[in-house]
């Protein structure tokens, strides 16, 4: 999912309607600088939400992204801009991914040279460009800390 290998503690929730699940929640989470899909450093916090069942298990990922030097504030998120949001649903290396066409990030603690921590809100509307459905991610929050 990142290029650190960092551990983080916190946790990350959120409404997924058109998700796995009505309810996201988990406490496996993981803040990290990463380059992946584009070369340009950038912070990814993402949540992994891992379902019982039969094996291979199912997870859902609930992911955001937003530039290294990040001042708090609310900024819009789009599928290819500085400021995005994912959720992805299936089994490890074979999930479904959903990518934000719209919807807005709070980021109230940012990551800086004091500590690595991020906390904020978000909720953005996901495209699957395969299929052509859509999850509404609505009531996201999240707090993670290296």
């Amino acid at each position: 999912m990142s290029d650190s290998a960092y551990t983080s503690t916190g946790e990350f929730s959120a409404e997924t309607e058109g998700g796995e699940r009505l309810l996201f929640h988990t406490t496996l989470v993981n803040l990290a600088i990463s380059s992946r899909p584009v070369p340009v450093p950038f912070w990814q916090a993402i949540g992994d939400q891992e379902f019982d069942g039969p094996l291979p298990r199912r997870h859902a990922y609930l992911s955001v992204y937003f530039p290294v030097e990040v001042t708090a504030g609310t900024y819009p998120l789009t599928r290819d801009g500085d400021f995005r949001g994912s959720y992805a649903v299936g089994t490890l290396g074979d999930a479904e991914s959903y990518y934000s066409t719209s919807g807005q990030i709070t980021l109230t603690i940012v990551p800086s040279a004091e500590g690595e921590q991020v906390e904020g809100t978000v909720f953005f509307t996901a495209l699957n460009e395969k299929n052509g459905q859509q999850v509404f991610i609505k009531n996201g929050k999240f707090n993670m800390t290296n």
